[in-house]
């Protein structure tokens, strides 16, 4: 089991990954749910009581993008989550420029909707994606004041009536802003653990291609000092003594003994005992001897922990053992 290790880590990173890739789409559908409700609600309120047909159909249009976004969503690989995310980054700044110039001889409040966007960059992306878009935001936003002070068409019969729709475009960005809070922690903790993760693989596969010759000279050591010495006949035996012997540091013997098909450290020596088991049932007369005799000599120190670590190797009891080899004998 060459690099098994290697293997399981590789594993445990894709599933990381595919864990941060399910729950980034999580938060795209709850918050394009979240901006086409929104939007379809300012919508209805434009025409029914503004009567307001231009900001009417501005939002039903605009609501449009996110019902779209969820079913790309849907439909599309988790994969292509980043493509959505950055077409909203891309078109979002721009489409909100509208009602911030179209309202701007009356109110400033609509520059709300760009908050949430340093908050999205911020949870999906690094730090050079996040400078990029907020270098982007900045011109946006600079172009859009430039565009409304020399903007001044809308004209409203009742102030008081959008000052109400000021107190709706607060809530609607603290809704959403709060819906990214949520998952930022869940978000950022499995990013934090993918890419140590990430990191790790990259240092062992590094470490492999430099080192293998001196692990296997390493295990070469370990295995002639553990037959000449029979360590493992001592049930008290541990990695920190074993250390001591071969001159390597605990790390090392692992990854030594790992790359040569073992589990662990107690896997590989518990390899030894069972094997010294079966020899001394061969050589004695187990009507004769008790079989404490056998595993404790062996280096178990309770019948349990033997009878359970010999059916893993042999897959059968050690009863079972006995009688078979006993019968061959006949």
């Amino acid at each position: 089991m060459k690099n098994e290790i290697l293997l399981r880590k590789k594993i445990i990173m894709e599933k990381t990954k595919s864990h941060i890739l399910n729950l980034e789409k999580r938060i795209l559908k709850v918050y394009d749910i979240t901006v086409s409700t929104i939007l379809i609600l300012f919508s209805s309120i434009f025409f029914i009581i503004f009567n307001d047909i231009i900001m009417g159909y501005y939002c039903l249009i605009g609501s449009l993008f996110p019902i779209t976004s969820l079913i790309l969503v849907y439909l599309l690989s988790i994969k292509t989550i980043n493509k959505i995310i950055h077409f909203h980054l891309i078109i979002g700044p721009i489409y909100l420029s509208f009602p911030v110039v179209y309202f701007w001889s009356y109110s400033i409040m609509n520059l709300c909707w760009y908050i949430p966007i340093p908050f999205i960059v911020y949870i999906f992306f690094k730090k050079n994606t996040f400078i990029k878009y907020m270098i982007y935001l900045i011109i946006v936003i600079g172009i859009t004041f430039f565009i409304a002070n020399d903007f001044n068409y809308y004209s409203i019969s009742s102030y008081k009536m959008l000052r109400y729709t000021d107190l709706l475009v607060i809530g609607s960005n603290i809704l959403t802003m709060c819906i990214f809070l949520h998952y930022k922690d869940r978000l950022r903790k499995i990013q934090i653990v993918y890419d140590k993760k990430r990191l790790s693989i990259k240092n062992r596969i590094i470490t492999n291609e430099n080192n293998i010759s001196s692990t296997i000279s390493l295990f070469t050591k370990i295995d002639a000092l553990m037959i000449e010495k029979e360590f493992f006949t001592n049930p008290k035996f541990s990695i920190s003594q074993l250390s001591i012997e071969v001159g390597a540091n605990n790390n090392y013997i692992s990854q030594s003994i790992r790359y040569h098909g073992y589990l662990n450290f107690n896997h590989y020596v518990n390899h030894y005992r069972i094997n010294n088991v079966k020899k001394l049932i061969k050589e004695n007369d187990m009507s004769k001897i008790k079989l404490f005799y056998i595993y404790s000599k062996a280096g178990f120190n309770n019948q349990s922990t033997f009878n359970k670590v010999f059916k893993d190797f042999e897959g059968i009891t050690p009863s079972e053992y006995i009688d078979f080899i006993q019968k061959n004998k006949l």
